[in-house]
C-alpha cells in the first residue's frame, strides 16, 4: 500500500499531525470493528484496510521526522563549527584577545558548547527512535491479537454454535453421536486458540512494558542530567 493510498483510506492529508492520524484511525476502526458489522464483508475488509493504512502512515511520520530533525542537526553543526574556525575573526582563535582565558579550544565557550549541543541533539534522537520501534512493536502485536479474535477465534466460535444447534434438532441417536464427536473436536480447537490469544495479548504487553521501562529510565537519565 502507498502512502497516497493509505491516506485517502484514512481521509487525511499527506501532511497531518500524528494527533489528526490518531483520530481518523479510531474513528474509522469503530465504524468498521466486526463486533459492530457481523457477517459484513465490506466492513471486515476495511478494518483490515483501516489498520495497514495506519501502519503505513506511522512509518512515513516517523522516516520524515527523522529526516527533518536530521538536516536541522546538520545546520546546527555547520553553524557551530563556523564559529570556532580558526582565523575567523570571533575570539575563537588561539592567543587572540585575552589570551588563553576564555578562547582556548575545548572550553566551555566556542566549539566546545557546539560539540555538547550536538551531543544533546543525537541522544534526543535515539530516545525518540527507540521510542517509535517499541510502540510499533506494541500496535503489531495488538493488531494481530484483535484480527485473532475477530478472525480464527469467531469462526471456531460460530461453528460450536451452528453444531450445538445441530445437536439438539437432530432426530436418531446416529446424527446426536456425530455431532456430539464434532462439538468435542470444535471445543477442543476453541481451547487451543484461546491459548493463543492470550499468548499474543501478553507479547502486546511485553512490549508496552519494554516502552514504559525504556521511557522511564530515559526521564532518569534527563533528571540527573539536569541537576
Amino acid at each position: 500500500m502507498t502512502i497516497n493510498e493509505a491516506a485517502q483510506i484514512l481521509g487525511i492529508p499527506l501532511n497531518a499531525t500524528r494527533a489528526q492520524l490518531k483520530k481518523a484511525y479510531r474513528a474509522l476502526c469503530m465504524q468498521y470493528h466486526p463486533d459492530k458489522n457481523p457477517d459484513d464483508k465490506h466492513a471486515e475488509e476495511m478494518f483490515k484496510k483501516v489498520n495497514e493504512a495506519n501502519q503505513v502512515f506511522l512509518e512515513y511520520l516517523e522516516r520524515d521526522g527523522n529526516t527533518n530533525q536530521s538536516n536541522g542537526e546538520n545546520r546546527a553543526g555547520q553553524s557551530s563549527s563556523g564559529g570556532t574556525r580558526p582565523g575567523s575573526g570571533g575570539g575563537a582563535r588561539p592567543g587572540a584577545g585575552t589570551g588563553a582565558s576564555g578562547t582556548r579550544p575545548g572550553n566551555n565557550n566556542g566549539g566546545g558548547a557546539g560539540r555538547t549541543g550536538s551531543a544533546g541533539t543525537g541522544a534526543n534522537v535515539n530516545i525518540d527512535s527507540i521510542l517509535q520501534t517499541l510502540w510499533q512493536k506494541y500496535q503489531r502485536a495488538k493488531r494481530d491479537h484483535e484480527n485473532f479474535i475477530n478472525g480464527e477465534l469467531a469462526v471456531t466460535r460460530q461453528k460450536v454454535k451452528e453444531t450445538e444447534a445441530k445437536l439438539v434438532q437432530a432426530d436418531n441417536l446416529d446424527k446426536k453421536l456425530g455431532y456430539v464427536q464434532t462439538l468435542q473436536r470444535l471445543l477442543m480447537q476453541e481451547k487451543m486458540q484461546v491459548a493463543r490469544a492470550v499468548m499474543l495479548a501478553k507479547m502486546a504487553n511485553m512490549y508496552l512494558k519494554q516502552y514504559e521501562d525504556a521511557a522511564a529510565r530515559f526521564n532518569r537519565k534527563n533528571q540527573q542530567g539536569g541537576r
